[in-house]
């Protein structure tokens, strides 16, 4: 993912239907997620509907955010399908802290800007920090998610508020529970932000020690010669890109490095990665000591 200067190595491009099919099948599951959230639509169907209108504009405006805000950050460069694509999820993850309580105009603004929230977090994580994550997950769950809980402090309605819980009367003063935008004291805001804190914070403590543990254990990504290889050909026997094979070199010393035996997989000698373009064979400097078993866990 990375050459031997630690500099990103664009990856080719995989099945653009397979990914739209994807990220279709979440943007429906999501719509039962928001909406569904509300748990009755006989006492709160208007709270549901509002959830399903707010999850579908806010995902719209982060799709075309992060398409247009891609294709303007990069001048001469083709209209990406994948920027929109995790834009849309983007929209979906930012509007889901906030959807049965703000306005649709809100839910367009907060779809809008976590759509460019994620390609300027996508960039930052793999440009500036030199964290290869495959589906950008983390810009779009963590970035946009902590954004999604700021955003509420500011766009939340006071009546919808009050309309997902008969309790709040007993706060006696609406503007704990307001957003800045809604004549809100920022204690709504506040509170958010505090969780996004305590989120980060409890996942750190208990994650971390796990992801240090397979590293240390050098099980956290694989070998350099599986990942020349390919894990499609080194652990399941075919190729995700028939136009591209290792060459019989690289089968070889992923055999001896993996201790494997066998008929060495289909090769064509006249194509490598190197020459296709897709990255140098030299691996990438500060990872020596992680990459040291066949395991498939990858960032590639």
């Amino acid at each position: 993912r990375f050459d031997s200067d630690r500099k990103p190595v664009q990856m080719p491009g995989h099945s653009s239907p397979l990914a739209f099919l994807g990220t279709f099948i979440l943007w429906v599951g999501w719509f039962g997620f928001n909406s569904g959230s509300a748990l009755s639509l006989i006492k709160s169907g208007l709270v549901a509907e509002r959830a399903a209108v707010n999850t579908l504009l806010s995902s719209a405006t982060g799709g075309l955010g992060a398409l247009f805000f891609n294709t303007w950050l990069r001048p001469g460069r083709e209209w990406d399908i994948n920027s929109a694509l995790n834009g849309t999820l983007a929209g979906l993850v930012a509007i889901t802290a906030s959807c049965p309580v703000v306005e649709s105009w809100a839910a367009l603004i907060i779809g809008l800007l976590g759509g460019i929230l994620y390609i300027l977090a996508s960039d930052f994580t793999l440009n500036r920090l030199g964290i290869d994550d495959p589906l950008d997950a983390t810009p779009v769950h963590m970035f946009t998610g902590f954004f999604g809980l700021i955003a509420t402090g500011f766009f939340a309605r006071t009546e919808f508020v009050q309309d997902i819980s008969s309790d709040l009367a007993e706060f006696g003063n609406p503007a704990d529970y307001s957003g800045v935008f809604y004549q809100g004291n920022g204690n709504l805001l506040l509170a958010n932000f505090v969780e996004a804190i305590v989120i980060i914070v409890w996942v750190s403590v208990f994650i971390g020690p796990y992801f240090f543990f397979l590293r240390k254990m050098g099980w956290f990504r694989i070998s350099i010669a599986a990942e020349h290889l390919g894990i499609d050909e080194s652990s399941h026997g075919g190729t995700a890109y028939p136009e591209v094979y290792a060459d019989d070199q690289v089968a070889k010393d992923f055999k001896t490095e993996a201790g494997q035996s066998g008929p060495q997989p289909k090769a064509t000698p006249t194509a490598t990665y190197a020459n296709a373009g897709i990255g140098s064979d030299a691996p990438a400097a500060g990872h020596d000591n992680d990459l040291q078993t066949g395991h498939e866990v990858s960032r590639v």
